[in-house]
């Protein structure tokens, strides 16, 4: 965001697109200059005109952020419900739209017909890829948690619920110290208050789609905003490199099984993709058209992106850095500033979330406290408000070598030199010995050491090349800001995640760190390093052209080989549809469910589907004691109080234990197998495995 005079008028390049609007900033004459021959159709875009395919998916990012925002404000204030959240992301939208007329002139908006038909292929790539989503309705691991919490939302109307059974002064048997089940834990015991874990966008986006289509709904958001987000990935680009990165970049990116099995994972990892990517194309669009109204809506897309997951405060830290930076330098212009609007408008609000409703959840993620994060951006302003007097001359220097060919090209060799050395730290890494990490109250591998040989198992080792020669096309060519904030933000999360991943070590659970900035950065770089293959010229233009197909047949064949798999497989596939039946027992009541503890881990129904059945299915579900001592007197004071509502007893082995005063009837018995993805930590898993499940519910009533 360079803050000097503005560049004389530029001839702009041949470009195949039509014009729609013409700029507010030109006249007829500026308007018919855009209309440009239609058979130049591998030029990159005219950094004169905004595409409609980029103002499209840039605008459809927006309008899930706001629908996202307006759900969580609207459930933290307990007023969630479709028409709240639906008017609250409208009124966001109008605002956006009216600070666009204050944000300078807009650039001329084209067709670009190349650009949307690569959106078009990549969409429809993409759909049949990620389309349907995981039927996830397990209460095993965070994805059940995110599920049964937008349900929770839409039909409560708040992130923090009462339980009936708190409120009853019943006794509850807790699953863990402050959690009735994994993840669902008590914020207030006395009240009976209820606070599902983690941050609440992505549950509270989960809740719109519960609300407009149930389950179902909640299912295939994941997979719907995985494509939209492939399309932004499409077209940055398409702006950054041209047709043939942009075509590169749709096909990888779809076919990439990280990519794939996260786009059906309901996890919030897809949606902070989108709002990271989304940042990338409004500053590049920012950069290049000098139109500030993309600015302002990346800045509010890195924001976001911390209401969505704890560690989105690492990318906002990164932006406000940077803005300092170049503030101390005096290259920052009024994009920068509209750029830092943005971060500001949902800044004060993502503190409130992370410090606030989640405050517990920050604190065991071990993400810096308040004071220190305050104090991090207090450095920041100040050293930007002191030091840009005092370094005048240094940003004067800087000024001259970063516009000079020379030194562009000596920095540039010496990033892309840095990058190897990196890439051959973690070929050796292994050598010096093995990483550990506390896993609970044990000492388990974290697998660290291998980080590189990880990634290489999903991105193939000419794919990790290709990364490296992509890092070495935006380097050591002219340099162009738009084309850094990829390299830099990619350089920045790649190695510090591959460092030390602060993950479970089991796969496929451990891409998911990478998913949100470092596998759409990387595919980027990788689609930028055959774009410039492609384009060379003279002698070696054959050569290039036949290697840039060979990789990229290399690399969809692979890929498809990996995710096809995946597209087939349905994570707990048909466990809503047990807990559906579960709930069915009770009838038109609201029923009471008691359940057997488990014996074993991880995959015993009553870590599956007691939690389900009571924030999906809305009936009232509680472990049974672990001591056989205390079941009986358990049991009767359900059947006490709840004197109008039919309680249960569910039992995977054996029979309940004889209760005084108290028939145990058998009304049906559950058996069937349940699909889960195979788990590693020294191989790519590959395919599906079944798990059994076998249980009894059981009517209970008074004897006499």
């Amino acid at each position: 965001m360079d803050g000097s005079p503005a560049a004389p008028d530029r001839v702009s390049q041949p470009y195949p697109g039509r014009e729609i609007l013409p700029s507010s900033a030109e006249g007829a004459e500026g308007a018919e200059g855009a209309l440009v021959p239609a058979g130049r159709w591998f030029r990159p875009v005219d950094p004169e005109t905004v595409t409609a395919g980029e103002l499209g998916v840039l605008l459809a990012a927006s309008g899930v952020a706001a629908l996202a925002v307006s759900g969580l404000a609207m459930a933290h204030l307990s007023r969630f419900t479709l028409v709240t959240a639906g008017l609250g992301a409208l009124g966001l939208l109008a605002v956006l739209a009216g600070l666009a007329r204050l944000t300078g002139p807009r650039p001329r908006i084209v067709w670009d017909l190349p650009g949307l038909l690569l959106l078009g292929a990549a969409g429809l790539l993409a759909l049949w890829m990620f389309l349907p989503g995981f039927h996830y309705a397990a209460g095993d691991r965070d994805p059940g948690g995110y599920m049964m919490t937008g349900a929770m939302i839409s039909r409560h109307g708040a992130v923090t619920i009462t339980d009936p059974l708190l409120t009853a002064h019943l006794p509850v048997q807790y699953t863990s110290p402050g959690a009735l089940f994994a993840g669902v834990w008590v914020s207030d015991p006395a009240a009976g208050a209820v606070t599902p874990q983690f941050y609440h966008l992505w549950p509270a986006l989960l809740a719109v789609s519960f609300s407009v289509h149930g389950f179902a709904g909640m299912a295939n958001t994941d997979p719907l905003i995985g494509v939209l987000a492939v399309l932004v990935a499409v077209a940055l680009a398409r702006r950054l490199g041209g047709v043939v990165a942009a075509g590169t970049a749709g096909l990888l990116l779809s076919l990439h099984m990280m990519e794939v099995w996260q786009a059906k994972y309901p996890t919030a990892e897809i949606l902070t993709q989108l709002l990271f990517l989304a940042a990338l194309l409004g500053l590049a669009i920012s950069a290049q058209t000098r139109w500030r109204w993309p600015a302002l809506v990346a800045g509010i897309m890195v924001s976001v992106g911390w209401l969505a997951r704890a560690d989105g405060l690492l990318l906002v830290l990164l932006a406000i850095g940077g803005l300092a930076t170049l503030h101390v330098l005096r290259r920052l212009d009024a994009r920068g500033w509209w750029f830092a609007g943005g971060l500001a408008a949902v800044l004060p609000y993502a503190a409130y979330q992370a410090y606030g409703p989640a405050g517990l959840y920050t604190r065991l993620n071990k993400v810096p406290g308040l004071p220190t994060v305050l104090a991090a951006v207090g450095v920041c302003v100040v050293g930007a408000v002191v030091l840009r007097p005092l370094l005048g001359r240094l940003a004067r220097r800087v000024g001259e070598i970063t516009g000079s060919d020379r030194w562009q090209r000596w920095l540039g060799g010496g990033v892309v030199a840095v990058c190897v050395g990196l890439f051959g730290l973690g070929l050796v890494r292994p050598a010096f010995g093995i990483d550990l990490i506390m896993y609970g109250k044990r000492q388990i591998r974290s697998f660290d050491e291998q980080s590189l040989y990880r990634l290489s198992w999903f991105f193939t080792w000419p794919g990790l090349l290709l990364v490296l020669a992509g890092v070495a096309f935006v380097a050591l060519r002219r340099w162009r800001p738009d084309s850094w904030l990829l390299v830099g933000t990619t350089l920045a999360f790649l190695p510090l995640y591959a460092w030390h991943a602060r993950n479970s070590p089991y796969l496929m659970w451990w891409g998911r760190r990478y998913v949100s900035t470092v596998v759409p950065g990387m595919v980027l770089l990788m689609a930028l390093a055959l774009a410039g293959l492609w384009a060379l010229r003279g002698r070696f233009r054959l050569p290039a052209r036949a290697t840039a197909g060979a990789l990229t047949a290399f690399l969809t064949v692979v890929y498809l080989h990996q995710s096809l798999p995946v597209r087939q497989h349905d994570e707990w596939g048909g466990s809503y549809f047990v807990s559906r039946d579960i709930a069915a027992l009770a009838g038109d009541a609201r029923g009471v469910f008691l359940w057997e503890p488990a014996s074993y881990c991880c995959a015993a129904p009553q870590s599956l589907l007691a939690s389900p059945l009571w924030l999906v299915q809305d009936q009232l579900s509680v472990l049974l004691p672990g001591k056989q001592d205390a079941v009986p007197r358990y049991v009767s004071a359900y059947v006490a109080h709840f004197t109008d509502q039919p309680v249960f007893l569910v039992y995977e082995k054996g029979e309940p234990p004889a209760i005084p005063g108290i028939r145990a009837t058998p009304v049906r018995e559950f058996a069937g197998m349940l699909p889960r993805w195979d788990e590693s930590s020294i191989y790519r898993p590959a395919h599906q495995i079944t798990l059994p499940y076998h249980f009894t519910v059981y009517r209970v009533t008074r004897s006499g």
